[in-house]
């Protein structure tokens, strides 16, 4: 009971700190999508994306000091992850239908 001085509270494996093995086990493949979100929600930094900063922000710290608000950090890892596979396929989708792609037309002077 080194750490609270409470040894009913340091006991208790729900009180202990993250670890990695325990974000993967909950949030599984949003390990990898949600930091991308994060990311692109930078990039585009408005009213909704300062929103997602701070409960991003605040879930993850809040997260990773205890292993049961890991919860907490189930929704917005969701937003986070669904935001970058939107934009990975919107980009990707474009490319191949070869959207935005074409060159802009010149007007000649000459004729």
């Amino acid at each position: 009971h080194t750490k609270t001085g409470n040894p009913l509270v340091d006991s208790v494996a729900e009180h202990q700190a993250a670890s990695q093995q325990a974000y993967w086990q909950y949030l599984h493949m949003l390990c990898f999508m949600a930091p991308i979100g994060f990311f692109m929600v930078l990039f585009r930094f408005g009213d909704s994306s300062c929103f997602l900063f701070v409960y991003a922000t605040a879930a993850y710290f809040f997260s990773h000091k205890m292993v049961r608000l890991i919860l907490l950090a189930a929704p917005i890892s969701s937003c986070l992850g669904g935001i970058a596979v939107g934009r990975i396929v919107s980009w990707s989708t474009s490319v191949l239908l070869g959207e935005g792609d074409e060159p802009l037309e010149t007007k000649d002077t000459n004729d």
